[in-house]
């Protein structure tokens, strides 16, 4: 008997939780403050670096374009995918004008509100730099992740303060799918790669 009231329960919490997820998938994030994912980056001409685009060795298909402070946010970039052509926003990052503490908490707190619970931490276990990672995704195959992350610490690992990022994780991936495929020399399974095997270990290390 025991053990069928604990199946049920299981199943109950179950439910709810699948319930809960298809509820958020409908309110997928895709907008902060005037940046949305998905639209033109030449709708944002004004509000970015347009002639100073920027490149990440470990996304080398997307296109990244500073942002210009403005109020509440003292910067961040948005990055558009560079091979399929389209030239639309799948990421954004701002940075909060508020450091504080206080207001990353109020804003955690406001998107649990919203969202629920994040589903992912990957700060550190101090809790000097702190992660947090929501996902989501519709039945059409659209996801999008929300990470929000404050760093308190003096390092230069991270920048200090509060930020948050949009990523359109479904067309990045399309992104890099076409990349992959295009790319000289190396086919999609990673074919093609120069072995670093005969180099000596001394080429990797600074001097």
């Amino acid at each position: 008997m025991k053990v069928k009231i604990l199946s049920l329960l299981a199943l109950i919490t179950f439910s709810g939780s699948f319930a809960f997820a298809l509820g958020n998938a409908s309110r997928i994030p895709m907008s902060i403050a005037h940046f949305k994912l998905g639209e033109p980056i030449d709708k944002y001409a004004a509000s970015i670096n347009a002639g100073f685009p920027f490149h990440d060795a470990d996304y080398p298909y997307l296109t990244h374009y500073e942002i210009l402070p403005f109020e509440g946010f003292s910067g961040g970039f948005v990055a558009t995918g560079n091979c399929t052509g389209s030239s639309k926003i799948v990421r954004i990052k701002l940075k909060y004008a508020d450091s504080s503490e206080e207001f990353f908490q109020r804003i955690k707190k406001e998107l649990e509100k919203r969202y629920g619970k994040p589903q992912v931490y990957r700060g550190d276990p101090f809790h000097v730099f702190v992660s947090w990672k929501w996902r989501f995704e519709d039945k059409k195959g659209k996801v999008v992740s929300m990470i929000l992350e404050h760093y308190s610490g003096r390092g230069e690992e991270y920048a200090s303060g509060t930020a948050i990022k949009l990523n359109y994780i479904s067309e990045i991936r399309r992104e890099e799918s076409c990349f992959k495929k295009h790319r000289i020399g190396i086919a999609p399974d990673g074919s093609g790669k120069k072995s670093t095997k005969a180099l000596d270990i001394d080429y990797f290390l600074p001097y």
